[in-house]
């Protein structure tokens, strides 16, 4: 986050993000959608690279993982695995966290789905789903500790989930709006 991090590593966190969807990490997450992010990082000596990010968001004991990103020459390393691997090791310290959930565009991206379920995400069926969407769902293991009755539910009574597609369309709006698009899409072109 910034001011809370390197710089250097957060400039290599925002370059992936422009290699990976096109949009300044940064710019994508606000307070309105509670999005954070978390990332895998190398240092070569002399600078920071980003390998992957990660970004989730935690909201009435759900975490919810948004988007999982890797940099194309560390694909198929476990990366993405660490990653989502790290997030469900963050949210256990929130006790009240019960399951992760992931929300996929079905035609979009099939690869995601596969992705997911290879991590341990399970299918399931969303009320009032349109078919288009795909809902994945993680149980959380609590290291002693008893799973309380019920926790075990499908409902998402008022859970606000994001869907990545919306996130990014909203943020490239928003940045070209404001005039943002034209910095991240320079310092694209200087990469």
């Amino acid at each position: 986050r910034p001011g809370k991090a390197d710089q250097a590593a957060l400039d290599a966190v925002r370059i992936l993000s422009l290699e990976l969807f096109e949009c300044d990490v940064w710019e994508v997450i606000s307070n309105k959608n509670r999005l954070k992010v978390s990332s895998c990082l190398r240092w070569t000596g002399c600078d920071w690279q980003a390998l992957g990010l990660v970004l989730y968001k935690v909201q009435q004991h759900v975490l919810q993982v948004v988007y999982v990103g890797v940099s194309i020459e560390c694909r198929r390393q476990h990366v993405g695995r660490a990653l989502v691997k790290s997030v469900k090791e963050l949210s256990r310290k929130d006790l009240s966290c019960s399951s992760a959930v992931a929300v996929v565009q079905k035609n979009i991206s099939p690869e995601a789905v596969m992705f997911f379920r290879a991590v341990g995400f399970k299918k399931e069926e969303l009320k009032g789903g349109d078919g288009e969407k795909v809902f994945l769902r993680m149980e959380m293991k609590r290291q002693g500790k008893r799973k309380s009755e019920g926790s075990g539910s499908s409902s998402q009574g008022g859970l606000s989930l994001l869907l990545w597609e919306e996130v990014l369309a909203q943020a490239k709006y928003f940045a070209k709006r404001y005039g943002k698009e034209s910095k991240a899409e320079q310092e694209k072109s200087e990469i």
